[in-house]
């Protein structure tokens, strides 16, 4: 039976939860993440703990954004009576907890693109959960050894081309926009679709067109500039532009109550452009590719959500313009006069990558991504890389085969596949036992005498991409498990290291003091760090696979 991918998000959730802050706090994530939303009478009753030591779980698993909390309404039991306090609530977001194995490609993002000054308030941001802009200046002015009135300017500067890059936005206050999106969304679950035509159908547009604005409304506040950063944001506008005035930057006052944490839907969609451009220029040509990356930089102005299933109409001349933009950034690009010749070879294309949405008033060719297409296109490139590594060449044809055909006897496809009965139907079965295709039974009498019955073998493919979702969560919690063991079995020889390590950089101490490992040891601890090594590296590759078979 196939697993669910939950239980082992679940499971990996509360293990990155215990490993950074230990037993106490993963015991409270670990009721809010099995049993559900809970209020703070409710968790104490659950974990056990005294209000004061539950108070601190909460506030740290809040500062780290790996939970959230908002007011949930209750209807008064008598409507003649005034509706009691709504209670406070707290939500374990999953989702964000697991997104921490990708924080270091965060940081590598950031400053390729950005800077390195950049990089250290993300890391500030990625440390400390949520901090204020006097906080940032001062972990920035230290990691930079400058005095802190020298380093505003700059960290000013640096913060506002965070925020409006969208990497970093203003953590939610009780009873934002932002909580009440997430209150709502969670109070819907389990609802029913109203017959369309019927009042009740009206009502559900009108709550969701009321929805939709709220979400609106939560994304402006979520990336509103202070008064004062938005004249830094005036500045760096003409310096873009080349309009550069002189003006000075000093004496900025910042709000010093906000405070600010990482954007990590920004990151996913960033990436998620980056991997569908990448599809594009595999599949079709890299200058194919380019035009798909000036449309997706038009169309990241527009868009709601990081997870859109398709980017917003663009049009050709827009499409120059970005490219100009590109070539100007650096990044690859194309010819002005070649932008419309490659966009009606991508429309063109038989996968439906790009799509034509009719005509603007001045006879522009207006274009939209089909984004979901894409990504099931990547993600489907990688079931079959996985189908290939763990069966063989022969299995991954058979794949192929069955995906294009969408389904075929057992002879079928022993012919098609130039391979031998018995091996195709040997490949078959194991591919039927790991879930990546599945056995169908066509019966052409009532009886379903096997004599009289057709077996066809198909691909579902979104059971399939399912299929590797879940195993790539679960082999991230194994080899994770695989790494705290290995560094659990060899901690003696890893503690006279770092003994050996802290005797070193003493600069009183004495050659008696001083501690020496032996051959085996060296030899022990040259085998953890290449174990390590590869042990890490594995995870980083999981948490990629986990964000492109989790991100919707």
């Amino acid at each position: 039976m196939l697993e669910s991918a939950t239980v082992w998000s679940q499971k990996l959730a509360c293990d990155l939860i215990k490993d950074q802050f230990g037993d106490i706090v993963e015991k409270v994530l670990n009721c809010l993440v099995y049993k559900g939303k809970h209020t703070f009478h409710e968790l104490g009753r659950s974990t056990g703990f005294p209000p004061a030591q539950l108070k601190n779980c909460i506030l740290v698993l809040m500062q780290h954004n790996c939970v959230e909390a908002y007011k949930e309404d209750q209807a008064p039991p008598d409507p003649n009576k005034v509706a009691p306090p709504a209670p406070i609530v707290y939500v374990a977001v999953i989702d964000r907890i697991i997104q921490r194995l990708r924080h270091p490609r965060f940081m590598v993002h950031v400053r390729e693109t950005m800077g390195e000054r950049e990089e250290i308030i993300l890391q500030a941001l990625l440390e400390h959960g949520r901090l204020r802009i006097d906080q940032l200046l001062e972990y920035t002015a230290a990691r930079e050894e400058r005095d802190m009135d020298d380093a505003r300017v700059d960290v000013d500067e640096a913060l506002t081309e965070l925020v409006q890059a969208h990497y970093v936005e203003r953590a939610p206050l009780m009873g934002s926009a932002a909580m009440q999106a997430h209150a709502s969304s969670a109070s819907k679950r389990g609802t029913r679709t109203a017959r369309p035509g019927s009042a009740a159908a009206a009502a559900a547009e009108a709550e969701a067109a009321k929805e939709l604005a709220q979400q609106a409304r939560a994304v402006q506040e979520r990336f509103r500039l202070p008064a004062n950063l938005k004249a830094v944001a005036v500045v760096l506008g003409k310096r873009r532009r080349g309009e550069d005035s002189g003006e000075p930057l000093q004496g900025l006052d910042m709000e010093r109550d906000v405070l600010w944490r990482v954007n990590p839907d920004e990151f996913n969609r960033r990436f998620r452009h980056m991997l569908c451009v990448q599809l594009v220029n595999k599949k079709v040509e890299p200058a194919a590719g380019a035009v798909l990356n000036a449309i997706l930089r038009v169309s990241r102005e527009h868009e709601l959500h990081a997870a859109e299933e398709r980017s917003v109409p663009v049009s050709d001349s827009e499409i120059r313009t970005a490219m100009a933009s590109l070539a100007e950034e650096g990044e690859p690009a194309i010819a002005a006069e070649n932008v419309s010749p490659v966009l009606r070879l991508l429309m063109s294309d038989t996968s439906e990558l790009v799509s034509r949405i009719g005509e603007g008033p001045d006879g522009a060719v207006n274009a939209c991504a089909n984004l979901k297409r894409i990504m099931d296109l990547v993600r489907l490139k990688e079931v079959e890389g996985a189908v290939r590594d763990r069966f063989g060449a022969s299995a991954c044809r058979i794949f192929r085969l069955l995906t294009i055909k969408r389904q075929l006897e057992q002879k079928q496809i022993a012919e098609m596949a130039m391979l031998p009965v018995k091996d195709t139907r040997e490949i078959l079965y194991r591919l039927l036992k790991a879930h990546f295709v599945t056995l169908q039974e066509v019966a052409q009498t009532a009886d379903h005498n096997p004599q009289r019955t057709f077996y066809v073998w198909r691909v579902d493919i979104p059971k399939a991409v399912a299929t590797l979702g879940v195993e790539v969560v679960r082999a991230t919690c194994h080899v994770r498990a695989r790494l705290a063991h290995e560094l659990d079995s060899e901690k003696e020889v890893l503690d006279l290291l770092e003994q050996a390590t802290a005797a070193a950089s003493a600069p009183t101490a004495s050659s008696g003091q001083r501690v020496s490992l032996t051959a085996a040891q060296r030899q022990k601890l040259e085998y953890i760090r290449r174990v390590a090594a590869i042990l890490e590296m594995r995870i980083v590759h999981l948490s990629e696979l986990i964000f492109l078979f989790h991100a919707s």
